[in-house]
């Protein structure tokens, strides 16, 4: 009766997800019971081969939540890339930043910045080689035999530390046998695709393989609000030449050559939030653009947005407040509807990508004896970017940025492996250097902060009794447009790592393992001006009375005694030395030949990191340290019903120290300004559920569904509004509580010559935030993705299949991303219904 008294009590959104929790544990139930009880005439499951410890085992061998996938299964469901796997792998999300960067978070643990130059908690590696930072993994998928999804921290076998987890692609190796496929696609907004490989035997002891895939369309999906114009056209292409020579049983050696290219349109915002940085207040209005407010976006759907149009300024700088500074002052200056001054670099009217990525890599293997085997594998890629994004969703010029970048990265692993009756063991040396060069162009000329900045400057020269002529004033007023960010950094790792397995018994097997590395990185850069135009100078040499030349940084080194703008640094200088123990514990007691239940415990780090940013102090360029993660698991993985049914099942709590989190800082002259600051304190905890089920021999179903709660227990910043606020008890960003995915898909004769696959897809993600705070306007809602595909193809042969498919079929607004950087807070949406056909040849 108490608890039928309470129930009232409980507010709606507690209301809704109590039933939904209620609904959840029934459907599983029924689930269980209905998948337990199949009929075993039903084909046995295909066993999924991975190498998540760097030797092949079945993926349900391995006391270890991990999702795999055939690649074929990726084509099937339209993964095209890392930023998609989100749509068929519960507990991983992908949010875009405002600075086109993909944030990864996997269980909770993830790092939101649009820094190209930071690395991600969710580590991305192709053959076992990295690619530590988020922007390398916007490439095509491909050609690839599968791709392993590892959760949790990994700091044993894996060349960089992660604390949220890996995704591990294996490409398709050459063989000796000539084979190939051509396929070609068309779809909606005029898209279109060709994709292909050959392989063969070169020499009797070299074969080859060489993969292509390339995407176009030429119509945006995306539509303007203001006026006629689209964005959204793709230009996308990539190439691998893989070689594989055995010159003996003894001895095998792989090479790698891959490119991609990204030369589509940017992503534009939709502005849903109107919060100018000085404020609402009718005082404050003045300093905003004209029709700003009018162009945030009440009721959009998936193609709604707008950027900055090539006319700007539309309305000149200064035109709100210079009448009110000539009606204080008996002043008549003019404003004008273009911009004054001589010092602004043009603004390019383009929203495009220009990203490619060249990458290397080379691996050994030395057969030294029956037992023994010696591995070296070498990495390298070459980065390079030119990105334009508009950053507040408006036709106005607020913000918009040019990212400039590269990265160049090495790395190195030498380790050896042997299996002796009940030990098996692999031991090894990784090292790493990588060079980044983070360059971002602002152009702002109109932003609330820094109209106010100018009238107030002003106001202090005429209060003085000091009155600029106008052409002075025009020069002023049209200045502080544009600027650079930079950011050098080099980073080199080093480290030892060992695991060893031990088979106690036939039931009982434990691993340990442990790694030691030690991380450097040196940061040189600051906020300076661009390409030595002198425009953000023309106001702030006036502004503080300084004599910053051309080109020159305008970081301030504060320190005590001296006023708040001594002369700037040249350029701040800073490094960061760490290093720390990882490492993994589990017990695998093998209940019987089909059910394994696993006990773990692991820690990782992910490295300390430097930021990218404005920074009007050098403090912002402090960096954060590394973070830490303790996990405690238990799982389990059986396989019932004969071999038709499969069901894994995990537990996990996570201690969670020092993340980091890309925060707000107070600035005396912007109000906040960003920097990397450390969440002290706080915890993770969730559940997870595969099942598969092979129904008949036709019919096969999938269901996964993930369970999170995560928690802040001490941290004290700003909110995303410069407002001082304590964060214990909050939820992480990007952390959906309930995450699920489902699919069906069944083969039947269409004719005696032909036959046929249906395949449908679903996958729903609950709601979640994209700040810590829980403010409704960066609430990102529920949403449930629904897809299906067709294929034809003989039944007495696989030479071609024809395929129609379609994605998002119910047309679902939704989003995956609010971000806000100054004046408006924006959504990034995700595609509306789309569809297409393709054709492939094999030979």
């Amino acid at each position: 009766m108490n608890n039928i008294r309470r129930l009232p009590q409980l507010t709606l959104e507690a209301r809704q997800r109590r039933q939904r929790h209620r609904l959840y544990k029934a459907i599983f139930a029924a689930g269980i019971s209905t998948f337990a009880s199949t009929f075993s005439s039903a084909q046995i499951l295909e066993e999924v081969i991975v190498t998540a410890q760097k030797r092949e085992q079945s993926v349900n061998d391995i006391g270890m939540a991990i999702s795999a996938f055939r690649g074929d299964d990726l084509d099937t469901l339209g993964i095209n890339d890392t930023r998609d796997l989100v749509q068929i792998v519960p507990g991983l999300t992908m949010a875009t930043s405002s600075g086109g960067t993909p944030i990864y978070t996997m269980r909770g643990i993830g790092f939101n910045t649009p820094n190209m130059s930071s690395t991600s908690p969710v580590g991305v590696y192709i053959d076992e080689v990295s690619y530590a930072y988020p922007v390398m993994s916007k490439g095509l998928n491909f050609d690839f035999d599968r791709v392993e999804i590892l959760k949790g921290p990994q700091g044993t076998l894996y060349g960089r530390n992660t604390t949220g987890g890996l995704i591990n692609y294996i490409t398709n190796k050459p063989t000796d046998e000539f084979e190939g496929s051509i396929e070609v696609e068309y779809g909606e907004f005029d898209s279109w695709g060709l994709e292909g490989f050959v392989n063969g035997g070169i020499t009797d002891t070299v074969s080859g393989r060489i993969a292509f895939k390339t995407q176009g369309s030429d119509e945006g999906w995306q539509k303007s609000v203001s006026r006629d114009a689209e964005l959204g056209e793709v230009d996308r292409s990539a190439a691998r030449l893989a070689l594989l020579w055995e010159p003996s049983e003894t001895l095998s050696a792989q090479f790698s050559a891959s490119w991609w290219e990204d030369k589509s349109d940017g992503q534009a915002g939709q502005a849903i939030n109107y919060n100018p940085e000085v404020g609402t207040s009718p005082e404050a209005s003045i300093f905003v653009v004209p029709g700003l407010q009018d162009a945030i976006l009440t009721n959009p759907d998936n193609q709604d947005a707008d950027w900055a149009t090539a006319d700007q300024p539309n309305t000149g700088p200064g035109a709100g407040w210079i009448p009110v500074f000539n009606a204080i002052y008996g002043t008549s200056y003019e404003s004008s509807d273009s911009w004054p001054g001589s010092t602004a670099t043009p603004r390019p009217n383009k929203f495009t990508q220009d990203n490619d990525m060249l990458s290397l890599s080379l691996r050994f293997d030395w057969s030294l004896s029956d037992t023994l085997t010696l591995t070296s594998l070498t990495g390298y890629a070459d980065f390079e970017r030119d990105d334009f994004y508009d950053r507040d969703g408006t036709e106005y010029e607020v913000v918009v940025f040019n990212d400039e970048g590269s990265i160049e990265s090495f790395s190195q692993e030498f380790r050896i492996t042997g299996e002796y009756d009940q030990l098996k063991f692999i031991a090894g040396v990784f090292i790493s250097s990588d060079e980044t060069e983070d360059r971002s162009n602002p152009w702002a000329g109109q932003t609330s902060v820094l109209e106010g900045l100018k009238f107030q400057t002003l106001t202090g020269y005429a209060d003085a009794g000091v009155f600029l002529p106008q052409a002075d004033f025009d020069e002023f007023i049209g200045g502080f447009r544009d600027w650079q960010n930079f950011a050098n950094i080099d980073t080199d790792t080093r480290a030892i790592f060992g695991q060893v397995e031990w088979e106690l018994s036939e039931a009982f097997t434990l691993t340990t393992g442990l790694r030691y590395t030690e991380d450097e990185a040196d940061f040189e850069g600051c906020s300076r001006d661009l390409n030595g135009d002198g425009n953000i100078l023309a106001v702030w040499n006036v502004a503080f009375q300084l004599a910053i030349p051309n080109g020159g940084c305008l970081t301030n080194e504060f320190a005590a005694g001296e006023g708040p703008f001594p002369q700037p640094v040249e350029v701040v200088k800073k490094n960061l030395d760490e290093d720390n123990w990882s490492g993994r514990i589990a017990l695998d007691w093998n209940l019987s030949d089909d059910h394994l239940l696993y006990v773990s415990y692991s820690r990782g780090y992910k490295s300390g990191a430097f930021p990218s940013l404005s920074a009007n102090v050098a403090s912002q360029y402090d960096p954060v340290t590394q973070e830490q993660v303790d996990a405690y698991e238990v799982g389990l993985k059986s396989s019932m019903a004969e071999g038709t049914v499969q069901l894994n099942t995990s537990v996990y709590y996570y201690d969670y120290e020092d993340k980091q989190v890309f925060g707000e800082v107070e600035d005396p002259i912007f109000n906040t300004l960003t920097r990397l600051v450390n969440v002290p304190d706080s915890e993770v905890m969730g559940a997870e559920v595969d099942l598969t089920w092979q129904a008949t021999d036709n019919l096969v179903t999938q269901f996964g569904i993930s369970y999170l709660d995560t928690q802040i227990n001490e941290y004290v910043g700003y909110n995303k509004f410069a407002e001082p606020t304590d964060f214990a008890g909050s939820e992480f960003e990007y952390s959906p509580e309930i995450q699920a995915f489902g699919l069906m898909s069944y083969g039947f004769d269409i004719t005696d010559q032909l036959i046929g696959r249906f395949t449908i897809d679903a996958s729903y993600s609950d709601d979640q935030q994209a700040d810590f705070e829980g403010n409704p306007v960066f609430a990102v809602d529920s949403y449930t993705l629904v897809g299906a595909s067709f294929l034809v193809s003989p039944s007495a042969s696989s030479d071609w299949q024809a395929t129609l498919w379609g994605r998002n079929l119910t047309d679902e607004y939704y989003w995956n991303s609010v971000q806000t950087q100054t004046d408006t807070t924006m959504r990034y949406a995700g595609m509306p219904r789309t569809w297409g056909v393709s054709l492939r040849y094999n030979f």
